[in-house]
């Protein structure tokens, strides 16, 4: 799907094209139609003013000079964009994996433990995916084979990945320093359950409940149990409560 930048850029080069065609009839001596050639330079000006106005709304501080750089500012915005969707789908994806799945120990305790940490995870994500600049790049595989990655990294083989882990990421971290797969039981992502936070989870609730935020409120839920459906409209006024409340959780 186009992106609007190009889109808007297609168009302004669709009426520039018409407008030569028409200076190359004034360059030949030939009639041209006035009303027609001003129609075309009104068009002409209406796109380029909104395909201005569409960079400065990204990127108030973006300078070009010529046609050249107008199309650099276009590409970069673009691949900016780009880099934005495939961050935010893959937080959205490990939490719709973490979120779907559920720990089995043979201690209720321990699985309690454990679920409340695969909660604040799921919850880290999706504050982290609620983010309008996707400056984190969260390390490892898609999120079907991710567990299984994280689980055999090493302190001394994987020393890099592991501090970016527990730098950006450090309730996920946590969940993932504590966990060995054979306590890990699957659940299926729905096809519409990755990127919305609607999917739910699999296994029988413990007793004991752990904290998730939908949005700024804080729901108790028992571990293992569905989350309460959260969409990305609804994460994104909320964004600076949750982290807030999140960070003075860990505190």
């Amino acid at each position: 799907m186009p992106l609007p930048f190009s889109s808007a850029l297609t168009r302004l080069d669709e009426s520039l094209q018409s407008i030569r065609s028409q200076l190359d009839q004034l360059g030949a001596a030939l009639e041209v139609n006035s009303e027609q050639l001003n129609n075309q330079l009104a068009d002409a000006w209406v796109h380029g003013e909104a395909l201005r106005d569409l960079i400065r709304a990204e990127r108030p501080d973006a300078k070009w000079v010529d046609r050249e750089s107008l199309g650099q500012v276009v590409q970069n915005l673009e691949a900016a964009i780009r880099r934005n969707q495939e961050r935010r789908a893959k937080l959205l994806g490990l939490a719709a994996e973490l979120e779907v799945g559920t720990v089995k120990h043979r201690f209720q305790a321990r699985s309690t433990e454990l679920n409340n940490l695969r909660l604040e995870a799921i919850n880290e994500l999706r504050v982290e995916a609620a983010v309008q600049e996707q400056d984190k790049e969260l390390p490892g595989p898609s999120a079907n084979e991710w567990l299984d990655w994280v689980c055999n990294l090493q302190d001394d083989k994987d020393a890099s990945a592991l501090t970016d882990l527990r730098k950006d990421f450090p309730a996920l971290e946590h969940f993932a320093g504590e966990m060995e797969l054979a306590y890990w039981v699957p659940g299926e992502v729905p096809p519409n359950g990755s990127a919305d936070g609607s999917a739910g989870s699999n296994g029988s609730a413990e007793p004991n409940g752990g904290a998730a935020y939908g949005g700024a409120s804080v729901t108790v839920v028992a571990a293992g149990d569905k989350l309460p459906p959260v969409t990305a409209a609804r994460w994104q006024p909320t964004v600076a409560v949750a982290a807030s409340d999140y960070m003075q959780s860990k505190a």
